[in-house]
């Protein structure tokens, strides 16, 4: 389902309504020239293959977005600055009157309690108290602390800006308006350059991966998301989420992002102005407009970025082995940037410092491959050794992560890459992706069978037409978990039965015991392993069948020694981990130092730690607080230690 995102030249308002029938948009004969010819002239600066994309793209112009007035003041006056949006739901470029007119707050004045919350959103930055709606005097000491602010501001000066204004004065709101456009994009840029920019929007955002677009491009700069710390996709809650208006107001401000913040880049990120600051979204929109219009500035500013959009088609391709259109030529690049500032470009991609952001490896690979003839003629540094691919991840994701190259041919010498902790966090990241696409298949598709008719024909759809016998494994157990509550023994068991002569045949004996196992057609034996010669995926598949049924059978030293035994340092860590926890469950307190050794033994950072976090949860529930906190001291990163166990390291 694509979501409704209205995308603001000067602000990306969540909760903006799309313009309407009821808002009466002019029919396109009605657009004035000046905004036709703009339109036109912000179309023709994209290459071919973009406009193509950009097929469905149309331009139409309202009045203003029609941001109601309930709405928080700091979403009101992003919206009546408003140029122009980017309407994902309907793919249309909206002008509005700002952007031929300047913004004008054209409205009466805000009530108190607007002033208020808007206001105690910035007093920590403006150094006064927090007002509040009955405090007449509170709001008007914040007021007056804000209006100074911006009446200093060089972009104010000579603009009439009085500070000495009541709170809310109209007058002082339209200067406001038109003076963060200027400070939040360096300066109010022509409409075809603002145009420019919203069809970049159309450009990373349309399509079904949009999500993936926006998390592929945040990596450059480190973009998180505040709730978590997570990389960001721009989904927040589960919805494809724009950052807070109120954000851009305290970075007008000089200030930090504040307590409303969804997003949050790194340290060392680097922006071409405050509003590529805001939003990862505008940053990418705002890296094309300069490419195009002003390459000197970006290139300054943040060159990575720059080889980036220019690798990938500015966005319009994700392919990191067929990047393009470029829109510079060897020549032309090298005569932009100079050897040295190039060369320096590329190590903060390939080598990055510890505290510069690692940006996604396709995107690497991506700005490596489509300049390579400018790269082979300079000194360039050293890249690192690319790390092997693990050999226990599941088939599906093993085949993802080795689809993707890490390196590139640079000349008969020299290769280069993304940096190697860039290219595992992938690899992790894929895994986790699997694992989550997988539970909620199980949970989801599962509880929409309704009867065993719907059963069977779930079987027919997802397993009897699967020949790769690990996805059909994955698809089978899906099935299987619908059978056991709406199918009888007879057919389940010819089911299971099917799908074990299946994996035979496929010569895959280790998944076809596991399957044995986990549906009831056979237990585990004495001394039973995994047969020799069994892949590392179906080795950890049976070690985990063969160590569940023993442990339910009662049979937990040799359970243990099963859930030892499984191979693998990243999906068979987990698994690992998850059985001999099991045997903890069991009352088996032996299980623990393996399960501790299994989580330090797993070659994901992020999934090591969670897997020692889990283990230090059941050392301290069996009173064992020391080796809990030795659990938790193999955490590389503190930050990582889980809120429930801190107290242990006090």
């Amino acid at each position: 389902m694509r979501p409704t995102l209205p995308i603001l030249l000067l602000a990306l308002a969540p909760a903006l309504p799309t313009p309407g029938p009821a808002q009466k948009l002019p029919k396109p004969g009605l657009v004035e020239p000046q905004v036709r010819a703009a339109f036109a002239a912000a179309c023709d600066a994209l290459p071919a293959p973009l406009r193509a994309r950009l097929g469905p793209v149309t331009m139409v112009r309202s009045s203003d977005p029609g941001v109601p007035a309930t709405a928080p003041l700091a979403q009101r006056l992003l919206g009546r600055g408003a140029h122009a949006l980017f309407d994902l739901a309907t793919n249309r470029v909206v002008v509005f009157d700002a952007a031929l007119r300047g913004p004008r707050w054209g409205a009466p004045p805000p009530d108190a309690p607007s002033l208020a919350t808007f206001l105690a959103a910035l007093a920590d930055l403006l150094g006064v108290a927090a007002p509040t709606p009955g405090d007449a005097a509170s709001i008007t000491a914040a007021w007056r602390a804000f209006a100074a602010r911006v009446a200093a501001w060089p972009e104010a000066r000579g603009r009439g800006i009085a500070a000495d204004c009541a709170p809310g004065d109209a007058a002082f709101l339209d200067g406001f308006l038109a003076v963060a456009v200027d400070r939040s994009l360096g300066g109010t840029p022509p409409l075809d350059q603002l145009l420019l920019h919203e069809l970049a929007h159309a450009v990373q955002l349309i399509g079904d991966d949009y999500a993936e677009r926006t998390a592929q491009w945040a990596t450059l700069d480190g973009w998180v998301r505040v709730s978590d710390g997570a990389p960001t996709d721009g989904v927040v809650g589960g919805m494809f989420t724009m950052e807070d208006p109120l954000v851009l107001i305290r970075l007008l401000l000089d200030g930090t992002r504040g307590d409303a913040a969804h997003f949050a880049p790194s340290a060392s990120a680097r922006f071409v102005n405050r509003y590529g600051r805001f939003d990862p979204r505008e940053d990418f929109a705002e890296c094309v407009r300069l490419l195009v219009y002003d390459p000197a500035r970006l290139w300054a500013v943040a060159p990575a970025k720059l080889l980036v959009v220019d690798a990938l088609g500015w966005q319009g391709s994700r392919d990191a082995d067929a990047p393009g259109p470029s829109r510079f030529g060897p020549g032309e690049l090298l005569a932009l940037a100079g050897p040295a500032p190039l060369a320096d470009a590329v190590r903060r991609l390939c080598a990055p410092a510890a505290a510069e952001p690692r940006a996604d490896p396709r995107v690497v690979l991506a700005a490596l491959r489509a300049h390579r003839a400018v790269l082979a003629a300079i000194e360039l540094p050293a890249g690192s050794a690319p790390p092997s691919l693990p050999d226990d991840l599941p088939p599906p994701v093993r085949d993802a992560c080795a689809s993707v190259h890490v390196s590139v041919p640079i000349d008969a010498e020299r290769s280069l890459g993304p940096p190697r902790d860039a290219v595992v966090a992938s690899w992790e990241r894929a895994l986790r992706r699997w694992l989550e696409l997988h539970e909620f298949e199980l949970r989801v598709r599962v509880a929409l069978v309704e009867d065993a008719a719907e059963c069977r024909r779930l079987c027919t759809d997802t397993v009897a037409g699967e020949v790769d016998a690990a996805r059909r494994l994955t698809a089978f157990r899906i099935v299987w978990a619908a059978a056991r509550a709406r199918l009888d023994s007879d057919e389940r068991a010819r089911l299971a039965r099917g799908e074990v002569a299946f994996q035979r045949a496929a010569g895959r004996p280790a998944l076809a015991r596991a399957i044995e196992l986990e549906t009831g057609l056979g237990g585990a034996r004495d001394g039973e392993t995994a047969p020799a010669g069994a892949a590392p995926w179906d080795a950890i598949e049976l070690g985990a069948a063969l160590a569940a049924d023993l442990t339910a059978r009662g049979r937990l030293a040799q359970a243990r020694a099963v859930a030892s035994a499984m191979p693998g340092s990243t999906y068979g860590a987990l698994r690992r981990v998850e059985a001999l926890l099991a045997l903890v469950d069991r009352g088996d307190r032996d299980a623990l130092e393996g399960a501790a050794e299994a989580a330090r033994a797993c070659s994901f950072p992020e999934l090591r730690s969670e897997l020692l976090a889990r283990v230090a949860r059941a050392m301290r529930s069996a009173g064992r607080d020391d080796d809990a906190r030795r659990a938790l001291g193999a955490i590389d990163d503190p930050a990582r230690v889980p809120d429930d166990l801190r107290d242990l390291l006090r």
